[in-house]
């Protein structure tokens, strides 16, 4: 009942800021954007995409060695595509990659799933780290973005939370498994060999410390990334608005975006992404246009790429062996 009247709340705060627009000015805002810093903000989401596919690879390394780079670029190629049909962010798309690694790249669920594990622990450690600095930063200046205290605790509590969560895997999933081992439930022995391998593997990680470095450093590498893009978006209208509010608020969206309720959180990123620019300065239109050129970038540009190289690949696969695409 919560997420219907959430997802109620979104679509009538979509349904109010389009009536408030106006299309001429908004078209006019569309145009101030130079092609070149257009293009640049794709070749940023290129080298985003290269740039995870390559963390990909150094953790599926740790489980199950000898895996190419492309074969597991292509999987989180595909991933993108189920991110982009199905509800909230990165739901689909994590599912559809533990299916492909196990049918294409001949790893086990188990291990499958532990890979995805080991990413999404490096990848949401430097999220939240990223995410509570800015927060932090932006709590600091006054009429900045948190106009009420409970969102400000509501929003740091979430990260500090996860943040904890994600330290306690890393460090003590010796003591989770104690913990299980106490429960009694259906699914225990299967959980239970789960987290063996996951203990096994996060073991590895942490004895390589230049393996856990390199990985910790692309994951703030990526998302500092997506920040970067927003801000050279940005600064083409409004040269004023603090750097670090500006990566807050890419956080932010993101954890709006993250809530499921449309496929590929269409409407819920944008109409959040939107409002934040906007009671930071920006016009209506220029958060706007904005929100749509971000979104565009790193999601619709991302898919529509996915499913060139997927198509292509399929294509090629076929000619050269005449075999049956797997």
């Amino acid at each position: 009942m919560k997420k219907q009247i959430l997802g109620f709340l979104i679509v009538l705060g979509l349904i109010i800021l389009l009536i408030n627009t106006d299309f001429n000015n908004l078209i006019e805002k569309i145009k101030l954007i130079p092609l070149k810093v257009f293009a640049f903000t794709l070749g940023l989401q290129i080298i985003t995409m290269l740039s995870i596919g390559f963390q990909w690879k150094k953790i599926v390394d740790i489980i199950c060695p000898g895996r190419k780079f492309y074969s597991i670029l292509k999987i989180n190629l595909k991933g993108n595509i189920f991110d982009a049909i199905t509800p909230g962010a990165k739901v689909g798309g994590e599912l559809a990659k533990v299916y492909e690694m196990k049918n294409g790249l001949d790893i086990s669920l188990n291990n499958s799933i532990v890979a995805l594990s080991l990413q999404k622990s490096v990848s949401i450690f430097s999220f939240i780290s990223l995410g509570i600095i800015s927060i932090l930063y932006i709590n600091n200046i006054r009429g900045m973005v948190f106009t009420s205290k409970n969102y400000y605790y509501m929003i740091l509590s979430i990260l500090l939370s996860g943040l904890l969560l994600i330290l306690s895997l890393v460090f003590y999933p010796i003591k989770i498994k104690k913990l299980v081992d106490r429960c009694e439930f259906k699914k225990k022995e299967k959980l239970n060999n789960f987290l063996n391998l996951y203990i096994e593997n996060i073991e590895k990680i942490k004895k390589n410390k230049k393996n856990l470095l390199l990985n910790i450093v692309l994951g703030l590498f990526i998302w500092v990334l997506y920040a970067v893009k927003l801000i050279i978006l940005v600064r083409v209208f409004n040269r004023e608005i603090n750097v670090l509010i500006l990566v807050g608020i890419t956080y932010i969206s993101y954890l709006i975006g993250g809530i499921p309720l449309l496929p590929g959180s269409i409407g819920s990123f944008e109409s959040g992404l939107g409002s934040l620019l906007y009671i930071s300065g920006l016009t209506l239109e220029e958060s706007m246009v904005i929100s749509i050129a971000f979104r565009f970038v790193t999601f619709w540009f991302e898919f529509i790429i996915s499913g060139i190289i997927i198509i292509l690949d399929r294509i090629l696969y076929k000619k050269v062996k005449g075999g049956e695409y797997a």
